[in-house]
């Protein structure tokens, strides 16, 4: 309930900020009844971030495609996306944290946090770029060498490159539901019982990868090590669970029909 109240206040704050003209044809729509700038959509975002415990939550396997890795996280209000997180990383080359922030089912803020160990001259990044009726209409860089820098840095207009928030979004949304490209098959179990891990992928979908470790061996796990040829290209249904946000851990498989 104070949830809905702090929403719900938060809202009449939004319509009452100035009104922003913006030229383009599409980013004053007549369907909507708030035309956010870009203080409220920011300030619409730091509600968001500032109150992420209250919302429900569901979390992705963790990807690997080449030297990167990620992982998505969705939070949700009543069935309502208002926020999803890609969580992203190159090891030491680097790493890369996007935030798509929602209202009424359309983004209205994408945001970057990057980080590339190649370029020591502007190795810290912040990109913010911000939509109406899921319509670009401003974008905002800062950069530094160092991260302290970075936040001692302000913010300027920059060009960005063009995205399409809808397919974005359709692509975050099928690494949670294991759909598309990240619909991944068993390729093989490896190790020993001490550190065995499954392996995970499908090559005719796309290139992403998933291994899951397996900390306690049951009836299934046995099975898929005495007989792996028998489960190789199949989707298998299985409980998992994050460890520290880095590891994706077996529980076991789900009931099967």
């Amino acid at each position: 309930m104070k949830l809905v109240v702090f929403l719900l206040s938060f809202l009449c704050v939004v319509a009452s900020c100035d009104r922003f003209k913006s030229k383009h044809p599409q980013a004053t729509g007549a369907n909507d009844s708030l035309s956010l700038d870009e203080k409220s959509i920011q300030a619409y975002a730091d509600s968001i971030k500032s109150t992420l415990a209250n919302f429900d939550k569901d979390t992705s396997l963790i990807y690997a495609a080449g030297d990167y890795w990620f992982y998505v996280t969705k939070y949700f209000y009543n069935n309502e996306p208002v926020l999803y997180i890609e969580n992203g990383s190159s090891g030491d080359y680097g790493f890369a944290k996007r935030y798509y922030y929602l209202r009424n089912n359309g983004i209205v803020l994408f945001e970057e946090r990057l980080k590339n160990s190649v370029q020591d001259s502007t190795a810290f990044a912040t990109n913010k770029n911000f939509y109406r009726n899921n319509t670009h209409f401003l974008s905002m860089t800062k950069n530094g060498k160092t991260e302290a820098e970075l936040n001692k840095a302000g913010f300027r207009p920059y060009r960005s490159e063009k995205i399409n928030p809808a397919k974005k979004l359709e692509r975050l949304e099928n690494a949670l539901q294991q759909k598309g490209e990240f619909e991944l098959l068993f390729s093989s179990i490896t190790g020993s019982p001490e550190e065995r891990y499954l392996l995970l992928n499908n090559s005719k979908a796309g290139p992403q990868e998933v291994a899951v470790k397996v900390e306690n061996e049951d009836d299934f796990i046995k099975e898929l090590v005495a007989n792996p040829d028998k489960y190789k290209g199949q989707k298998l249904d299985f409980n998992w669970s994050l460890k520290d946000s880095t590891e994706v851990i077996y529980i076991g498989r789900k009931p099967q029909d």
